[in-house]
């Protein structure tokens, strides 16, 4: 059994990428690919499809295994029937690291939680390091290297904040605030249901990351606070600050985190006494996450002024953020 690459320089820094799945009926292809062109990626994109032919305007292959090189990354937009095969695939290509966008997993009780321990064992097995599942994947504004599988409209100014978070759709509307507002991104990943990579292994990555000065964060919970807790006073001792924004104060932000990836969310009272010594800075909403980065990189600051009352979202992680305030703002929230 090969030893998963915990190293995580290479995933978020790749020279070569292939794009798993790659199809032109799939709007998450189709973006995925363009989102390479738009960051200028320089290194080699190599298309994977069952059937063969050109796909996006370039031959794909109908392997991993015969695209003939190495690679360093591959974002997999396959169905879950299908991941085992795929990721015995990678195996046998060589490749080490992996993003699973498909949805499916823990996230939806019992049943998806055994199809993610078993994908993660075959992981395992075959020296494969996962992002996600359930993931948009990341995006390097520095390299332009990007497996993300969101709409990116124009790409943001290149910067030092990096963004970890445990929403795609979060972090997509933290990456459009901050290009509306002049504020450079580097890194930005999204880590889904953390079935092996979680938050605590991207912010450890980051605090070493010469191109990241400040790093905001988003987070449900913690999975691994040994390491997290590491990685802080790392970061205190490079002055290097974390900016994070924790959902769950409320029942209903609790309730309502377990739905969307299974994840069980830390009790906030607990949580509060953690941060302040290690980390930084709390941020109380996601545009005060972006304006104390941008203060911390930049020295500017932002504010936010008035109440709220009701939750539309059309993500679910966006919702619970607001929730998440119910119990500290002058507002009643309805389940």
């Amino acid at each position: 059994m090969a030893a998963p690459d915990t190293g995580l320089a290479r995933l978020f820094n790749p020279r070569s990428v292939a794009l798993v799945g790659a199809t032109d009926r799939s709007t998450w292809s189709k973006m995925a690919f363009d989102n390479l062109k738009l960051l200028g990626f320089e290194g080699k994109v190599h298309l994977v499809n069952r059937s063969g032919g050109v796909v996006h305007g370039q031959q794909s292959f109908k392997t991993a295994v015969d695209i003939g090189e190495s690679v360093d990354v591959a974002l997999l937009m396959v169905p879950n029937p299908a991941m085992e095969d795929a990721l015995r695939d990678l195996g046998a290509a060589g490749i080490r690291h992996a993003v699973v966008l498909a949805g499916g997993f823990a996230e939806t009780g019992s049943e998806g939680r055994t199809m993610q321990e078993r994908m993660v064992a075959t992981a395992r097995e075959l020296g494969i390091t996962l992002l996600g599942p359930n993931c948009l994947g990341f995006i390097n504004f520095t390299t332009g290297a990007v497996c993300w599988t969101g709409a990116m409209r124009t790409p943001p100014l290149k910067g030092g904040i990096s963004i970890v978070s445990q929403s795609g759709a979060v972090a997509t509307v933290m990456k459009h605030f901050a290009h509306q507002h002049g504020v450079g991104m580097n890194v930005v990943a999204a880590t889904g249901n953390e079935a092996m990579l979680g938050l605590a292994e991207c912010v450890d990555y980051l605090v070493d990351d010469e191109s990241t000065k400040v790093i905001a964060v988003f987070a449900e919970t913690v999975r691994d606070t040994r390491l997290f807790r590491a990685a802080a006073e790392r970061a205190l001792a490079k002055a290097k600050p974390i900016v994070v924004l924790k959902v769950g104060r409320s029942d209903i932000a609790t309730q309502a985190a377990q739905s969307h990836t299974g994840s069980l969310v830390g009790d906030d009272r607990v949580r509060r006494r953690v941060p302040p010594a290690r980390a930084g800075a709390r941020a109380q909403h996601r545009g005060a996450r972006v304006h104390r980065g941008a203060a911390r990189e930049n020295r500017r600051a932002g504010r936010r002024r008035g109440r709220g009352a009701v939750v539309l979202g059309r993500h679910g992680r966006a919702g619970r953020g607001l929730c998440a305030a119910g119990n500290t703002a002058p507002a009643r929230l309805v389940e």
